[in-house]
């Protein structure tokens, strides 16, 4: 239904489009001439209108995908940084345990050895199983007995 001339115009076949543009008015000539445009450039790709269709319904369908897919990307992205702050606190609030820990086992340590003076001096029965149970509990909290940790 069209060909292009030497600028490669589009022009209809078999009409003289110098005749066309003399009957036009302006806007109707730039109406004519942008259909023509369109028209040759569906003949230029070789496909018919209705291939033309199906490749659109195609092409917005891989589009709104894409758009399905990247708007999961951008939630994904959010919740990993989410974890990693979560991440972050959780490795600061287990590094001040662990300092709490070790400060609490230096305690124990100190009031066991403190508790170990205290067991070889003169103590009335009482006492000493008071200590010894002291002692004991220590060792517990310590992991076992401050000997059986030594030999390990």
């Amino acid at each position: 239904m069209t060909e292009r001339d030497e600028y490669g115009n589009a022009d209809i076949i078999g009409v003289d489009s110098a005749e066309l543009q003399l009957n036009l008015e302006f806007d109707e000539l730039n109406r004519v001439t942008d259909a023509l445009n369109r028209l040759a450039g569906y003949e230029d790709t070789g496909l018919t209108p209705a291939q033309i269709h199906r490749l659109k319904a195609k092409y917005e369908a891989l589009e709104s995908d894409k758009n399905t897919i990247e708007s999961s990307l951008i939630n994904a992205e959010m919740n990993l940084e989410a974890q990693q702050q979560e991440i972050r606190l959780l490795n600061m609030e287990i590094a001040e345990l662990r300092e709490s820990t070790q400060l609490m086992e230096t305690v124990l340590k100190d009031a066991r050895t403190a508790l170990e003076l205290l067991h070889h001096m003169n103590l009335n029965p009482k006492e000493f199983c008071f200590v010894f149970e002291v002692r004991c509990a220590i060792d517990a909290l310590l992991g076992g007995a401050e000997d059986d940790q030594n030999e390990t």
